[in-house]
């Protein structure tokens, strides 16, 4: 709710004609309080999408804005930035610290500043490319074969002993 409700001060601020995008399962108050929502027409419920389309999202969209409460799961993140997305995450997790500087953050609970951090990203071009850029270099960090490979030598170094 509260990223709708910054969704809702930016479209104020900025009048622009852009779009917030929600991809996963929202709960039955969310969706009753959509239907009174001034933006409602430029909210999009896609709901799960298969990964192909999921990553295809992330790729065109101006910014993935993923404040969550106590989320310490960063795969939608990682993968933004995989795809070169800017990012604002949520500063009340562990997401920073995986994240680094390649992402606004926003206090969850403070609406004022999410919609802050989207003013932001949307003025500011350069900042959006910086952030995209730093992204790709962190994500550049993770990947599924360095996983494995850690994974294998604790395992043999458990194994060892």
């Amino acid at each position: 709710m509260n990223v709708l409700k910054a969704f809702s001060i930016f479209k104020k601020w900025q009048q622009s004609n852009m779009m917030l995008l929600v991809v996963g399962r929202c709960d039955s108050g969310f969706m009753e309080k959509l239907k009174t929502y001034k933006y409602r027409n430029e909210v999009a419920m896609l709901g799960y999408l298969p990964q192909e389309n999921y990553s295809s999202i992330l790729a065109a969209c101006y910014a993935l804005v993923y404040i969550s409460f106590y989320e310490g799961h960063c795969l939608p993140l990682l993968e933004a930035m995989q795809t070169g997305a800017a990012s604002i995450a949520s500063s009340s997790s562990p997401l920073p610290e995986i994240v680094a500087d390649a992402a606004l953050y926003a206090n969850p609970i403070d609406v004022e500043e999410i919609a802050n951090q989207m003013k932001k990203m949307y003025r500011d071009e350069n900042l959006r490319s910086q952030l995209i850029n730093e992204g790709l270099i962190e994500a550049a960090k993770f990947s599924w074969d360095a996983a494995a490979e850690k994974f294998m030598k604790i395992v043999m170094a458990a194994s060892s002993k």
